[in-house]
């Protein structure tokens, strides 16, 4: 089980139990979808989720059996949570009154009136393929950026399988810091770098001059510290590009069914925040150590749609000028896409935009 601090320290209790119910919504949700991804995703997360749930030490490779034998055991609770719960229940409040799982604001407005020893962020929201992500954390840092709230988190007390490291929703921005340095970690096995500072540096863009007596831990926390702002940076195009785009591209979203689409769109979306806002300021910033790890991290859908960003400036260098105009003609080139395939979702719903968004990527 996850280590807890002493809950005879005053407000602990509190945060204890206002973390079970946060959990247990977890569990419900999990429970639903965690299953649903393919074999390799799913067995990869479930090993992250096991280092989490038992506070196993990033970096240490678990025993296979252990983790084999916890999965078991999750599923079998997954199981006994499908069959006896059908929704998700409200939070509890020491003070009474149960509030609805999903009204986040005043989950937190609520959290800020209770004396609590850390300022704590409950997130509630639907994340990929509809599926719902609930979490309960430490606030390290808070501010502004654009007018848009940015807020920090970093030690959780509940979470799901499912933990983006970052999301924007309702016109604010949440980062979640440990889901970020546990994304590394999962990252550099996934990719089969060496456990040691030199080998994590090759698979995440970082260089630079790194001491001898660096270790792992400390050379993912500098990432951690690092690429927060770039995590931000992302967010920010979420947001300027939701702008641009309209209520209806979410409509178009929790209206799809079909998750080869979903994930195409989202990538197209991803492309346009990145080409607006993420690539624009790191050039301005000639950051370009930020910009090796942004690119080292650029796979998938978003290369696969794009793959003039991936070589940008070559294989072994950040060229700005290079990245600047790609970025550049990006930024057009991706609301234009983004904008046809919301015309086919308008005129003919989603067999419409699903054939549109497949005729991007065809195998």
């Amino acid at each position: 089980m996850l280590q807890r601090p002493n809950a005879r320290e005053p407000g602990i209790a509190a945060v204890a139990q206002l973390a079970a119910a946060v959990q247990d919504n977890c569990d419900v949700a999990d429970a639903r979808h965690a299953r649903e991804l393919g074999m390799c995703v799913y067995l990869l997360g479930m090993r992250e989720y096991f280092r989490w749930m038992s506070d196993y030490p990033l970096g240490m490779a678990p025993p296979s059996e252990r983790v084999r034998e916890w999965i078991t055991c999750q599923e079998s609770r997954w199981d006994t949570v499908f069959d006896g719960i059908d929704a998700f229940v409200g939070i509890p409040f020491p003070e009474g009154g149960i509030v609805d799982a999903f009204d986040e604001a005043e989950i937190n407005h609520r959290i800020g009136t209770m004396d609590l020893p850390e300022r704590l962020l409950y997130g509630a929201g639907l994340g990929r393929f509809g599926v719902p992500i609930f979490f309960l954390a430490e606030t390290v840092r808070e501010e502004v950026r654009d007018g848009i709230p940015v807020t920090i988190v970093d030690r959780e007390w509940a979470r799901g399988f499912s933990a983006p490291p970052a999301t924007s929703r309702n016109g604010a921005i949440q980062i979640r810091r440990d889901a970020f340095r546990r994304w590394l970690w999962t990252r550099a096995e996934q990719h089969g770098l060496r456990p040691d500072a030199s080998g994590l540096r090759a698979g995440s863009g970082h260089g630079g001059r790194v001491g001898k007596a660096e270790t792992r831990a400390d050379f993912i926390e500098r990432i951690v510290e690092r690429e927060t702002e770039t995590l931000i940076l992302h967010e920010l195009g979420e947001i300027r590009a939701g702008l641009v785009l309209g209520p209806d591209w979410e409509r178009m979203l929790a209206d799809m069914t079909d998750r080869r689409t979903e994930v195409i769109l989202r990538a197209v979306r991803d492309l346009l925040a990145d080409c607006l806002v993420t690539l624009p300021e790191l050039i301005a910033r000639q950051a370009s150590e930020s910009l090796a790890f942004w690119r080292s991290n650029f796979d998938g859908m978003r290369k696969a749609l794009a793959p003039e960003l991936a070589t940008a400036g070559g294989p072994d260098r950040i060229h700005l000028d290079t990245i600047r105009s790609v970025a550049t003609a990006g930024a057009d080139r991706w609301e234009a896409c983004a904008r046809a395939l919301l015309s086919h979702w308008r005129d003919a719903g989603t067999d419409g935009v699903i054939g549109a968004a497949r005729a991007l990527v065809p195998n």
